[in-house]
């Protein structure tokens, strides 16, 4: 069976103000690279062989992998923007608090999942569709072997959710979870709820 870890981006500075990245493109800070460099070790101490390393286009996401694939020795490197964030509608750009003082009631009904998505943002339905085009066509290009697919943390709790994990709270930046991949469809793995999760709102993403 093939497996999937899953793998949040390493920290940006919009990470650190809690401000909502969605689709626009913000790179890695200095502690975002070695955050990144530090997950690459602690694979290399295992047993895992990757045939890919894979990821969405936005610089995140894609310098995150690039670590990996570097530092791993991986030689594919799979990109598509199927596996960016959701996009995040009127609440992009912003931070925490300003979301919650302009949308109090509308991030009530998103953390009691009561909405689809942010106001004139992506659903969750139209994310995790684009998201299965994406690994489709990732599975396609790479038809053997475990893959490592660098995404972002809001698309890693939709998807976690769907494939039956459990996945709550704010993915902490390089947490890991890992999936079984049946034909173009991932399946939780036993572990895929020991990711480390902080106590922080559902808001920014």
């Amino acid at each position: 069976m093939r497996r999937v870890l899953m793998v949040r981006h390493g920290e940006t500075d919009w990470n650190v103000a809690n401000r909502w990245q969605g689709w626009i493109d913000i790179p890695l800070n200095q502690r975002g690279v070695q955050q990144a460099q530090a997950k690459a070790a602690e694979l290399s101490n295992t047993n895992c062989q990757f045939a890919a390393v894979a990821s969405s286009d936005l610089s995140r996401a894609h310098e995150t992998a690039t670590v990996l694939k570097s530092i791993l020795g991986i030689d594919t490197h799979f990109v598509h923007e199927g596996f960016r964030e959701r996009f995040g509608g009127d609440w992009q750009g912003l931070t925490r608090t300003e979301i919650h003082a302009t949308w109090p009631e509308q991030v009530e009904l998103w953390r009691s999942g009561q909405l689809a998505g942010p106001p004139n943002a992506e659903t969750t339905e139209a994310m995790l569709a684009r998201f299965d085009v994406a690994l489709a066509c990732l599975a396609d290009a790479v038809p053997q072997g475990d893959l490592a697919l660098v995404t972002h943390g809001g698309i890693q709790r939709a998807v976690a959710t769907r494939a039956g994990g459990s996945l709550e709270g704010v993915l902490e930046n390089l947490g890991s979870m890992w999936f079984q991949l049946n034909a173009t469809c991932l399946v939780a793995c036993a572990d895929t709820a020991s990711a480390v999760i902080s106590n922080q709102s559902l808001v920014p993403e």
